[in-house]
């Protein structure tokens, strides 16, 4: 691509040239200096900071930004000579994703603590660049979601796309579960003009069936599996919690106890399955006595159980009390009270 440049009194047109990245803190320094720079498409939300250098196990991916509604994206810069540039690039930012899942809005705000100032947090720093209605709870609310959730916005800024990583991006967004964008950065010249050239790639991506509570009721064969995720579901509203649905990335319907999503549900060949995660539940942190407590409650249970239409109706009902009381107990121990035994405890049963 040839790109000329005139004053609007000049009559002649002088060619810009190239001026390339010599490094990839060069693309990070001006992402993070500028986040207006990376397009906000369709439903998404313009970056209001990007820290830089945030250490996610035993490396540090280049940006991490939020928006003002807590959105989360996670940025990998690579120059075009970088052998990285391929596929290793996508590896890591994967890596950097899975550790961010699932992670605590309290660590979350620590990692993306501002360098530039001391005694400046996460919340500082939003709140200085966000409109005059921002609202510090609904941005709380937002990034827990999102580190729950594990949806994040994933971009690769390269100094010059190639064909191989084209490749692999169009295969992920078409088979996975997520969606991986590129954002091709070039810098041009002439005298003491420059101008900067951005272009992104990022194939869309027909997404599955709507996953609905009605539609997966509809796959359950028998009355006592119907009548156990319906029972689940009114549990966990007593709550404050819900099931959720409607996502298209999600291959099963989360269910919320107390707000904590830990428990998947789906319909396979006729029967419901339960699985329990407890890292979505209470967080890495939390991860170990989450478990301990599960075993505890479940002993000799894998996380997974199985209601079919063979089930007898009294043992699953019980199944699901002990479910309520095990996340009344998780719920406990988010808050940093002391869990109690099924007997004691204050759920109803």
């Amino acid at each position: 691509m040839k790109m000329l440049l005139r004053s609007r009194t000049a009559e002649k047109w002088v060619p810009m040239e190239l001026r390339p990245f010599l490094k990839e803190e060069e693309l990070e320094n001006l992402l993070a200096k500028s986040p207006d720079l990376l397009p906000a498409e369709e439903g998404q939300q313009q970056i209001v900071f990007f820290r830089q250098q945030v250490t996610l196990g035993q490396n540090a991916a280049d940006l991490v930004g939020v928006d003002a509604q807590g959105g989360i994206t996670i940025i990998e810069c690579k120059l075009h000579s970088n052998p990285e540039s391929r596929r290793e690039v996508v590896g890591q930012i994967l890596e950097y994703s899975a550790q961010l899942c699932g992670m605590e809005f309290e660590e979350f705000s620590a990692i993306m603590k501002p360098k530039s100032d001391d005694n400046g947090t996460l919340i500082d720093a939003v709140q200085g660049k966000a409109e005059p209605d921002w609202s510090e709870a609904d941005f709380r609310s937002g990034v827990q979601k999102a580190l729950a959730d594990g949806q994040f916005r994933q971009v690769i800024a390269i100094s010059g796309v190639n064909d191989e990583l084209k490749g692999i991006v169009e295969y992920v967004n078409t088979h996975g579960r997520f969606q991986l964008e590129i954002l091709e950065l070039h810098t041009l010249c002439h005298g003491d003009d420059e101008m900067l050239t951005l272009e992104t790639y990022a194939p869309d991506v027909k997404p599955p069936a709507t996953l609905t509570f009605k539609g997966e009721m509809g796959k359950l064969v028998g009355d006592v599996p119907k009548r156990i995720l319906k029972l689940l579901r009114e549990e966990a509203e007593a709550t404050g919690g819900s099931i959720r649905e409607g996502d298209p990335a999600q291959i099963y319907l989360t269910i919320k106890f107390w707000g904590i999503a830990g428990l998947s549900a789906k319909a396979e060949q006729g029967a419901l399955r339960l699985g329990f995660c407890a890292t979505d539940a209470v967080g890495k942190a939390l991860k170990d006595q989450a478990t301990e407590l599960f075993h505890n409650t479940f002993p000799g249970v894998d996380f997974r159980f199985w209601v079919t239409k063979d089930s007898e109706l009294e043992e699953a009902t019980r199944l699901v009390g002990r479910m309520r009381v095990f996340y009344e107990n998780l719920h406990r121990l988010k808050q940093g009270q002391q869990v109690v035994d099924q007997g004691t405890s204050s759920a109803k049963s």
